[in-house]
């Protein structure tokens, strides 16, 4: 994926790596991306990656933040991963549902909505919620 990813869309400004995110040395930005991959780093890990990130933004810049989040009311955990099931059914096989699910149980750790709050408190950011789908939170972060 990373190969076609360059191929496809890299130029002088963009390059895509794999890599470990907290091995990485951020160079100064106006803006970051943390889509859907902190869900699969420790606690640890994810503070010191949005530290970086944090002392590598920009004043007036922007981190957009997109996760799966448990929602503290079990009650509705149930009944949003069921949704959430349904809509899967209508766009992949259920080998393919059955296949993703393996390769993420037991790697994928989605934290509660205050767990993240306070992440985002301590290393150093303002969060707003700008949409919400289902468990998934979007968040623009800023270093005001």
């Amino acid at each position: 994926m990373i190969n076609y990813a360059n191929k496809k869309y890299s130029n002088k400004q963009t390059k895509f790596k794999n890599s470990k995110l907290d091995k990485l040395n951020f160079k100064k930005a106006n803006v970051f991306f943390c889509m859907f991959t902190f869900n699969f780093l420790s606690i640890e890990e994810r503070y010191k990656v949005l530290k970086k990130i944090y002392n590598s933004l920009k004043e007036g810049g922007a981190v957009f933040y997109a996760d799966k989040v448990i929602d503290i009311n079990s009650s509705v955990e149930v009944l949003i991963n069921q949704v959430h099931s349904l809509w899967k059914q209508n766009y992949f096989t259920k080998s393919q549902i059955l296949e993703k699910q393996e390769q993420i149980r037991g790697i994928m750790q989605p934290l509660k909505e205050d767990e993240l709050t306070d992440l985002f408190t301590k290393t150093g950011f303002k969060k707003n919620l700008i949409l919400k789908n289902l468990n998934f939170n979007f968040y623009l972060l800023k270093n005001y």
